[in-house]
């Protein structure tokens, strides 16, 4: 056997035994994959062979990566990229080789940005995906032309998880937006998972704005997915649009409270067919389930819906996943603060204020701004009703304070949403705090926070912040002709 034909035998086996990890999870499979992969490269010369040995470099790249991946080593992660950047000069000359090359490097960084959460890193990546979206690409070979905006519209979102402005999310659905264009029913699971992250980004965008017609858009194309993958054939991809379906109706649900009845029984559904051994999967139709019983429980002024989403919420902190246990906790300061307001008692408000402290102390502002400017709103909320329900007037202010220190985390033109609503939170708790002091100066606080807000709301819009808007102007203006102020 020649060496080539030797080499390309070996190449085959190293593939194989990778997919074998993908089924098995045994770390042997993959080492051996990168040990044969070497070996395949060492017996071929870069100079005699070049196209059998770059493809067999990217290949032990790429497996190397994998196993950093697993071990969640960034050192293997980096030696990985090293080698498949070593492998790219031979691809130069092959649009679609260079081009796989490439998805695979961009894949590389995004793993190790997961790891270290560093900017940089997903730059890297978000650099590489700006390369190979070509339109010449597209004419090439129109499923891969849609696989490189499909993974760059994930690093977008990706992107947006850590900044406060809304740019990086409308750039993630117009790549997604763009892979739909060439992932149609002719590839079913490919365009479902297209629907997937563009129905994703939609519930991101609309939970930065308190827009309700987001929702409503993510659950079309949701409800489009749904009719493209069946349970019998993809359990897993089902349950993540269950899953997904069950979050957005429990946000219209706001709205118009039916839907979060429908969302509770998608949800249940959902959480007793997952396999508690996929953990990332359980623990994000968990987090929906319980956000639905929050929302549900605040609404129908529910204890039990309440209770049932603290049980969920506490067991979920204390997992694994970093990402689970912040959202968890910051879900779970919201079930608190709702007990406590409910029950008029300060025990639950106050379990609501340490949580949501302790949270604060362990997330780094600068490295995630968008979550520890959510966190703080939070803190700001809790400490409002921890206020209202002891009637002290001094938590008041302590929770205005917290709301206008939002202020450095969002802008009036980046993140005009955000930015309306922390002024709409500063209203209403300047408005709190005039109608105990009977300060004239308060209530202009309050005015002003309000006609800031206002100025960037449609205010004919149906959406929770415009409707309290409206509502809060009307309260204080009846307030206004009823007291004497000085």
């Amino acid at each position: 056997m020649d060496v080539r034909a030797r080499a390309r035998l070996m190449n085959c086996y190293s593939v194989a035994r990778g997919i074998l990890f993908d089924h098995s999870g045994n770390r042997e499979d993959l080492e051996s994959a990168i040990a044969v992969s070497e070996k395949a490269t060492s017996i071929l010369g870069r100079n005699e062979f070049p196209r059998d040995w770059s493809r067999g470099r990217a290949n032990h790249g790429l497996a190397t990566a994998r196993l950093g991946s697993v071990l969640e080593n960034t050192d293997l992660l980096e030696r990985g990229a090293e080698i498949i950047r070593d492998s790219l000069p031979e691809h130069t000359k092959d649009l679609i080789s260079w081009t796989k090359v490439q998805l695979g490097l961009a894949f590389v960084y995004m793993q190790i940005f997961y790891i270290r959460q560093t900017i940089d890193d997903l730059q890297r990546a978000l650099d590489v995906y700006g390369q190979i979206a070509t339109d010449e690409l597209r004419e090439r070979d129109p499923l891969m032309w849609g696989a490189a905006n499909h993974q760059h519209g994930n690093a977008l979102v990706s992107l947006a998880e850590v900044r406060t402005d809304d740019d990086a999310l409308a750039r993630a659905m117009e790549a997604f937006t763009h892979t739909l264009e060439v992932w149609t029913q002719e590839s079913p699971i490919l365009r479902t998972l297209a629907l997937i992250s563009l129905a994703s980004a939609l519930m991101s965008l609309g939970s930065r704005q308190s827009n309700l017609d987001w929702y409503t858009n993510a659950v079309s194309y949701l409800d489009e997915a749904k009719t493209l993958v069946s349970e019998k054939h993809d359990l897993r991809i089902w349950l993540t649009i269950q899953s997904n379906l069950g979050y957005a109706l429990s946000m219209i649900g706001e709205h118009d409270p039916t839907q979060i009845n429908r969302a509770l029984l998608i949800l249940r559904e959902a959480d007793r067919r997952v396999s508690k051994q996929d953990i990332e999967l359980s623990s994000k139709i968990g987090l929906n389930l319980a956000r639905a019983l929050v929302l549900e429980g605040e609404r129908s002024e529910n204890m039990d819906r309440l209770e049932e989403s603290v049980r969920i919420l506490e067991t979920l902190r204390h997992g694994d996943n970093l990402t689970v246990r912040n959202d968890a906790t910051l879900l779970l300061a919201a079930a608190y603060r709702s007990l406590g307001k409910q029950k008029g008692d300060p025990i639950p408000l106050g379990s609501s204020q340490d949580v949501l402290e302790q949270l604060l102390a362990r997330i780094d502002p600068v490295r995630s701004p968008l979550f520890f400017f959510r966190a703080q709103q939070s803190l700001g909320y809790t400490l409002r009703e921890l206020g209202l329900t002891t009637d002290e007037l001094q938590l008041l202010s302590k929770s205005a304070e917290v709301f206008s220190d939002g202020l450095k985390f969002v802008s009036e033109e980046a993140s005009s949403s955000s930015w309306a609503g922390v002024q709409f939170r500063l209203s209403a708790t300047y408005f709190e705090i005039a109608k105990r002091t009977g300060s004239l100066s308060d209530l202009t606080s309050s005015q002003t926070a309000l006609g800031n807000a206002v100025a960037l709301l449609n205010l004919q819009d149906k959406g929770p912040l415009a409707r309290a808007a409206r509502n809060l102007a009307q309260t204080i203006e009846e307030f206004k002709q009823e007291t004497t102020l000085r």
